[in-house]
């Protein structure tokens, strides 16, 4: 993939690289929390858009980013599908409200 090229996830597309994450979690023991925010919420719970370029997230182990970029490598998608760039931007009181969706994976 080139990088000016970005591939459209839709939310079936968002639901399958996020169940496969989990899966991997999972595989390894691992229990995760990922806040989702913006596009990906919009997409997958809402259904007010249909595609994003990625996932907009703040999640609670750093091995999450290890597998996302192994999982773009995999499906030749972008690096930053799941994008935790929202960290910055997102005060503390903003993480404890109903702003965004909770998803726990692996266990």
């Amino acid at each position: 993939m080139s990088k000016k090229e970005k591939t459209l996830l839709n939310s079936k597309i968002m639901k399958e690289m996020l169940i496969e994450l989990g899966d991997t979690l999972q595989a390894r023991g691992k229990i995760v929390n990922i806040g989702i925010y913006r596009g990906a919420v919009m997409c997958m719970e809402y259904e007010l858009r249909i595609t994003s370029y990625d996932i907009d997230c703040i999640y609670s182990d750093e091995i999450v980013r290890t597998l996302a970029l192994d999982m773009a490598k995999k499906h030749n998608i972008q690096t930053d599908w799941l994008n935790d760039a929202i960290r910055d931007i997102v005060s503390e009181d903003m993480k404890t409200q109903e702003m965004y969706k909770v998803v726990q994976f692996g266990g």
